[in-house]
């Protein structure tokens, strides 16, 4: 059960006991504060803990995906609220310009309300947009998609999607080639260093291109109807 890895597919990673991709591309993660692994959506999931102050798990290593088009797909359980925001996910990239618009991170945090916050920072890009909340104690199903030549955003809560915005002008930044579940690494930082997620998450999806909205309700519905993911013509790895 989960999803089969495609020609898009970037890293695959479904957590059951392992840290290891299933894309075929060899993009193992590391982690940091030394998670474990509980009862997940799909078998196992890496369980960062119900208080959890240092534990997340990434890579850092671009994998074939600068500023171009993307979509990120994870499950998660949340434990508890935290008191401020913590990180869901962070796709970060250097292409070692300093300066110059090499230097990106498109992040999703979860707010002490329950609320998702999603942010695209650059140079000369930045914007961030409030979403709704998501539940604690069940697995949701959280991604994004981003479309490079228009600077676009979609925000996916359980396969529909919530937001839709455009980023502005804005500061620069400058960000490592990193990839972070559960965690957020600092500007210059090679490793997720603070807002660390307290929950338990499953089937981390990295693509390097933009799936429609249908596309993202049919794998969210595949998941519920426990139906075995296929790979199909519509490259997305779902039963449409």
């Amino acid at each position: 059960m989960g999803y089969n890895a495609t020609v898009n597919t970037k890293g695959l990673w479904h957590l059951d006991n392992a840290l290891t991709d299933s894309s075929g591309n060899g993009y193992t993660l590391s982690s940091v504060g030394s998670p474990g692994y509980a009862a997940a959506k799909f078998g196992n999931g890496i369980d960062l803990g119900a208080t959890n102050t240092t534990k997340s798990i990434y890579i850092n290593n671009a994998m074939g995906i600068q500023a171009g088009d993307q979509t990120c797909i994870a499950w998660y359980n949340i434990y508890s609220l935290p008191a401020s925001d913590n990180t869901l996910m962070q796709k970060s990239w250097d292409a070692g310009n300093p300066g110059t618009n090499s230097q990106w991170a498109i992040e999703l945090l979860l707010t002490s309300t329950g609320l998702i916050y999603a942010m695209v920072i650059g140079n000369p890009i930045i914007g961030g947009s409030t979403i709704e909340a998501v539940s604690v104690g069940r697995f949701n199903m959280v991604g994004y998609t981003w479309k490079n030549s228009t600077a676009t955003l979609n925000v996916y809560i359980n396969g529909v999607n919530k937001k839709s915005f455009i980023a502005n002008t804005g500061v620069s930044a400058n960000y490592a080639n990193l990839f972070i579940v559960g965690g957020e690494g600092d500007r210059g930082t090679s490793v997720p260093s603070r807002n660390f997620l307290s929950a338990i998450g499953d089937e981390v999806i990295l693509e390097n291109r933009t799936w429609s909205d249908d596309e993202m309700l049919a794998y969210y519905a595949s998941c519920l109807a426990s139906i075995p993911s296929i790979s199909v013509s519509n490259e997305t790895g779902v039963v449409i």
